[in-house]
Parts: C-alpha cells; structure tokens; sequence
C-alpha cells in the first residue's frame, strides 16, 4: 500500500505565487522556503486533508489538464509528487502515513 501525507499545520503557511516561483512562508519556523511548480500545487491540492500521492495527481491533472510524456528514462507524475511530499516532511512541513 502506499504511504499518505498531510500538511502539518496548513494555518501556519501562508504561499505567495510570484512569475515561475512562489515563496512559501512557514510562520512556526520563521523560515521562507522558494519553491516552483508542481510544489505549490501539491500543498494547494492536499490543503487539510490526508492523501496518497496518487490521489494528488488525479486532483493536479484533472485540475490543470497535466499532459505527461513520459518514456523510460523520466520519472513518472507520481514520483514527482512523491519526491517533493518527501522534501516536505524533510523540512518539518509535511507528515507522512505510513501504510502497514
């Protein structure tokens, strides 16, 4: 089973979009993180609820209409989506669920 993830305190971030980037402003730690797409996306996908990676993709991609060509050598959508929740949780933002 795959592990879900949920935004530790969604009341603490506060997200600032700008052209390519957007600054994400996490009011516990005092820390302001530059983050680009898709991780703005993701945070706004997941808000206060507890997801899959899987779920968030279907969220982004029926939302913004994500045409992926994917061939072997690239990571698939998912894996994105799982790589940038895992930052999250690295940096205190985020928590993962892990299935049993």
């Amino acid at each position: 089973m795959a592990d879900s993830y949920k935004i530790r305190d969604v009341g603490n971030l506060i997200l600032q979009h700008l052209d390519y980037m957007s600054l994400l402003y996490d009011r516990q730690s005092g820390i302001t993180h530059i983050i680009a797409e898709p991780a703005p996306q993701i945070i706004e996908a997941l808000g206060q609820d507890v997801m899959k990676a899987a779920q968030i993709e279907h969220i982004l991609k029926k939302q913004y209409d994500v045409q992926m060509f994917e061939d072997e050598s690239s990571d698939s959508f998912e894996d994105i989506i799982i790589a940038r929740l895992d930052e999250f949780v690295d940096l205190g933002l985020a928590e993962k669920i892990i299935s049993i």
